[in-house]
């Protein structure tokens, strides 16, 4: 018999207030999750100012109207971008280049201009945004506030000590047709190879806190220079394992592939007015631009008063708690790390069983919580969406109002875990689940540094917090109730955030990546939700399905477009000379609302031609008169394995962008103005050509053999014809044009 006197009788925090601590960190972490208030125009001169980066893009973007590259808009807006810069007092270079990237060609003109360091001739720090926008918006976001911010920090730096590097400003054209001015700049322009470290700004929304969500790699020291001056720092390792696992570029992406160290930025919320015309200055938030801007300012500035170049090695883990801090550790912990939490678990459960606080076989019941949360939660954010979309008859729901259906996934992940916790308790004790669970999600941490070392960050705090919950429940087991839901709340708040900001990037199209992270932050308090002996209270269920119903309804009810985020619909008018047919094409993956449907009529039929990119329905135009495209011949000559032929595409009524198109294996080579084209990485044989200039273009084809080369040739305009303004009128009733726009094409063949 052992004379060990039992262990004094835990007091339970109780559900009511666990859930009320729950929901204070949910809305603290939603606070958090706002961008902060914007300087005001008489901030500290060496500081930065959304309110004086705001009135300087405002002068830039002048007439609102979409300006692609290579545009007379677009020119427009580069001179605007000059004169501010020159307003600095400094010095402005423009570099003229033809680029190609892929199957895209175009001339780009980059503007260049230095901060000087107090070591010049050394290694610059490149500041990087583009001026250039998609033809179907003003691209005041995306990325005309990167320039303000731009202009904003070069004016800051000269306000202060100068710091030991320069900065570098490049404000380059062509990143919306593929990141050409970017290649340019990195192939063709003479001082590129000073560039040390690169800091690139981006937006694809118009709203939402800034996050650094993408570096180069072997980021370590990068890091350890820029994590610790984020004055609101917004940046875990997660994102960046992820983006690297993505399609999607930024200009930055052409700094990595050559070698270059770098950090991207870039705030997504309002994703769905991303490459509309709804990309303006009303929908612009100045709280996002004074986030972006005040992290780049305290990234360029501690890099260019830094050691450059930085050396390479390990990429850092890290991730910042609620943008209060960043914890950050080096990759050759990744794995020993959590392994070490793991085993610190595994000693305080020996521990508490040798004190007889648990038992061991009933922690596995800890793990069956964790996977029976996340997996009906998962079927929840399956389902719930599916039905909304079902009775609303749109195929995305929450596009324009997601706050009644985030209020039903949470409260259903709420709802599913009072269930679990209530049921499990009758089995296990809370000490007993709360190893359960720790031990589930330190596994899966182990599991996951193993695997994809830079996403542990976001377990690996948590479940250290957690282990500290534990240690404090064994030390004071009559606070073991709160104890435990000390060392939950992290989970909750970390993931919360995490919650919140894939809500942000992927809408409700992708429900499960914002209500998982939910369930998997509230797994953690499973715990505290053991039902203590007594009758149960039948009414807190019942007044949490009522409000799960209350928040299905209101999702079902509210529109799923309004004028603030409407369909995205692009139409285009198509006169193939060739067939002297016409077509009018409606472009979307919102869906076709009524007017439009109507307007096009039940003969609307997929003919999307095969130059086109997207999907959509077509029905038949009335053809123009306007003068087709010209592909011209200038001359032949014959090659060992065919022949090269040199032509010239000219518009005759000066369209701006034009299509190519051959079958992929007809061609050994092309070249546009003296620069190779990757015709054979697109499977249609496309060449997309932007801002041709009035002369036309050079264009260098090699076929092979001696067969005759069919070639399609297209060149598009802004707008549309006059025929096609009532399916227009039908559109601009709840839809607007999105990334190309509004086009009228003309297409015809032509012969090599």
């Amino acid at each position: 018999m052992s004379d060990r006197p039992d262990p004094p009788a835990p007091r339970p925090l109780g559900s009511l207030r666990l859930w009320l601590l729950v929901a204070l960190v949910v809305a603290f972490a939603g606070l958090r999750a706002q961008p902060p208030a914007p300087a005001p125009v008489d901030a500290s001169a060496t500081e930065f100012s959304a309110a004086r980066a705001m009135a300087v893009l405002e002068r830039i973007v002048g007439d609102p109207s979409p300006h692609g590259v290579g545009t007379p808009a677009n020119a427009a807006v580069a001179d605007r971008i000059e004169a501010e810069l020159r307003a600095l007092g400094l010095t402005v270079e423009r570099q003229h280049a033809m680029s190609c990237r892929h199957i895209v060609c175009a001339p780009v003109v980059n503007l260049v201009a230095d901060v000087p360091g107090t070591e010049p001739g050394g290694p610059v720090v490149l500041l990087t945004s583009h001026y250039d926008s998609v033809h179907a918006g003003p691209g005041v976001a995306d990325d005309l506030h990167a320039v303000a911010l731009s202009i904003e920090v070069a004016r800051a730096l000269l306000a202060g000590d100068r710091p030991a590097h320069s900065v570098r400003l490049l404000i380059d054209e062509g990143e919306e047709r593929g990141l050409l001015g970017a290649k340019a700049f990195v192939e063709q322009h003479p001082r590129a190879r000073e560039t040390a470290v690169v800091v690139n700004a981006e937006a694809r929304g118009t709203t939402g806190s800034s996050s650094l969500f993408q570096t180069s790699e072997g980021n370590g020291a990068l890091m350890a220079e820029v994590l610790g001056e984020l004055p609101r720092p917004s940046a875990t390792s997660l994102t960046v394992e992820v983006y690297r696992r993505m399609p999607n570029d930024t200009d930055l992406t052409i700094f990595l592939e050559a070698g270059y160290a770098g950090l991207n930025f870039a705030f997504v919320g309002g994703v769905g007015r991303y490459h509309t015309p709804l990309d303006d200055l009303a929908h612009l938030d100045p709280g996002s631009v004074q986030h972006q801007g005040q992290s780049v300012l305290a990234s360029v500035r501690a890099l260019a008063d830094g050691p450059l170049p930085l050396p390479t090695g390990d990429d850092a883990i890290y991730s910042d708690l609620l943008g209060l801090l960043v914890l950050r550790w080096p990759a050759a912990w990744a794995t020993a790390l959590p392994l070490a939490l793991l085993g610190v678990l595994l000693g305080l459960l020996a521990l508490a069983r040798r004190r007889g606080r648990a038992r061991l076989a009933r922690t596995p019941l800890g793990v069956v919580g964790v996977l029976g949360l996340v997996l009906l939660t998962t079927g929840a954010a399956l389902l719930l969406p599916l039905l909304v979309a079902a009775v609303q008859g749109q195929p995305t729901p929450a596009h324009a109002h997601p706050l009644p259906l985030r209020l039903a996934l949470w409260l259903s992940a709420a709802g599913i875990a009072g269930a679990l916790g209530s049921g499990l308790g009758r089995g296990a004790r809370t000490l007993e689940l709360a190893f359960g669970v720790a031990i589930a999600w330190g596994a899966a941490t182990v599991a996951l540094a193993a695997a994809v070392p830079g996403a542990s960050a976001v377990l690996v705090i948590p479940v250290a917090a957690m282990g500290l919950g534990l240690a404090g429940a064994l030390l004071w087991p009559r606070h073991e109730g709160l104890a435990l839901a000390m060392g939950a709340l992290p989970f909750v708040a970390m993931w919360t955030q995490l919650s919140l900001a894939l809500e942000d990037a992927f809408g409700y199209a992708l429900a499960p990546a914002v209500a998982v992270p939910m369930a998997v932050g509230l797994s953690a308090v499973l715990p505290g939700l053991v039902r203590p002996p007594g009758p149960a209270r039948p009414w807190p269920p019942r007044i949490l399905g009522l409000a799960i119903a209350a928040a299905l309804v209101a999702a079902c009810i509210v529109p799923v477009y309004d004028a603030d985020a409407p369909r995205r619909v692009s139409l285009v008018h198509y006169d193939d000379r060739a067939t002297g047919e016409a077509q009018v094409l409606a472009i979307t993956t919102d869906g076709m609302a009524p007017p439009l449907a109507a307007a096009l009529g039940p003969d609307a039929r997929d003919t999307m031609p095969s130059w086109v990119d997207f999907r959509g329905l077509g029905i038949a135009g009335v053809p123009g008169t306007a003068p087709a495209p010209v592909l011209r011949v200038l001359s032949r000559e014959p090659l060992p394995q065919g022949r090269r032929v040199r032509a010239r595409l000219h518009s005759p009524r000066g369209a701006d962008r034009a299509v190519l198109q051959v079958p992929p294996e007809a061609l050994a080579a092309v070249t546009v103005s003296g620069q190779p084209v990757a015709t054979t990485a697109d499977p249609r044989g496309r060449l997309l050509l932007f801002g041709l200039p009035a002369e036309g273009v050079e264009i260098v084809l090699e076929p092979r053999g001696a067969d005759p080369v069919e070639l399609t040739v297209v060149d598009c305009v802004a707008g549309l014809p006059d025929s096609a303004r009532a399916i227009a009128a039908a559109r601009d009733a709840d839809a607007i044009p999105v990334q190309w726009g509004d086009m009228a094409c003309i297409g015809t063949r032509a012969s090599l």
